[in-house]
């Protein structure tokens, strides 16, 4: 009687072709999206902290608050995190990490 139900639990739990198509372009996707953001967070930052420190043209530095960096650093950490989690759930992961 166990023996029976195991496999019927398996072959419930047998995906389909389409759905297993699916949910890797869905996986290769969010990985890709989440390279790109690191990315350009930190190609972000690059840039602000050239900008800000004038190493394209030493005349120009100093041409900004202080605060543009650092506040700019907050939000990438205030909205990266969120962003991950939101990634997470549409992963459909059977066994979360």
């Amino acid at each position: 009687m166990q023996e029976l139900l195991q496999d019927m639990m398996k072959e419930d739990t047998d995906l389909t072709w389409k759905y297993k198509c699916c949910l890797w372009t869905i996986r290769i996707a969010l990985n890709v999206f989440v390279g790109l953001l690191i990315a350009g967070s930190g190609v972000l930052i690059w840039f602000l902290l050239c900008w800000e420190a004038g190493i394209d043209d030493p005349k120009a530095g100093g041409h900004t608050t202080t605060m543009v960096v650092p506040i700019v650093i907050s939000i990438i950490m205030m909205v990266a995190p969120v962003l991950f989690s939101w990634m997470t759930r549409y992963e459909r992961l059977s066994s979360p990490r």
